[in-house]
């Protein structure tokens, strides 16, 4: 692609870790991962999120500071990947499906379980600050977990649930002898 052709900048929200949402002016919603970009000594103060999340930008880079680590639109462009394959991967990030929703920064992950013993319903792996719990796709905890707030389950279990279509979905393409019915989340039984 031509320099004059890249897309500008339209809008860059943190997502998590060193990972931004980049949206550029053809509509296109990217990630781009910046951990690389530590490599260089001078970028090494921005690599706590406290810092890094304190970027600007314009139609044409990214910067942090004083403009002292500055990146253009096209590099950004180049190093990041469509939101699509990130969505579509084994990882649905809170950040991603709903990034306007507080308090929740963890992670909903969906594994196969195919080769492995343990829980055959449809369900989410969920990250919680230091926690990790399950939610089945159909609703409600899976293994109780009494560290855990109420309203905080309520909480997660609520998301999960309004994010169901893609968890179920993510389930199926994981686990295809164990497909969960695309309209309650519950195991399909044959």
């Amino acid at each position: 692609m031509e320099y004059n052709e890249i897309p500008l900048i339209e809008n860059v929200s943190f997502l998590r870790g060193h990972d931004l949402l980049v949206t550029f002016d053809n509509g296109e919603d990217r990630i781009v991962d910046m951990t690389e970009s530590f490599e260089v000594p001078a970028t090494l103060k921005y690599a706590p999120l406290s810092f890094f999340k304190k970027f600007s930008f314009n139609p044409h880079s990214i910067w942090w500071g004083d403009e002292d680590w500055i990146v253009g639109h096209d590099s950004i462009y180049n190093m990041s990947f469509p939101m699509s394959q990130f969505v579509s991967s084994i990882f649905l990030s809170m950040g991603v499906v709903d990034h306007r929703t507080e308090p929740f920064e963890g992670w909903i992950k969906i594994y196969s379980n195919e080769d492995r013993t343990g829980h055959k319903e449809p369900h989410a792996h969920v990250e919680y600050k230091d926690k990790k719990l399950l939610f089945a796709l159909y609703g409600g905890l899976l293994v109780p977990e009494p560290t855990v707030p109420s309203d905080v389950v309520s909480m997660l279990d609520e998301w999960v649930q309004k994010n169901r279509k893609i968890a179920i979905d993510e389930w199926n393409k994981w686990n295809p002898t164990l497909e969960a019915d695309s309209a309650t989340g519950h195991r399909k039984r044959t």
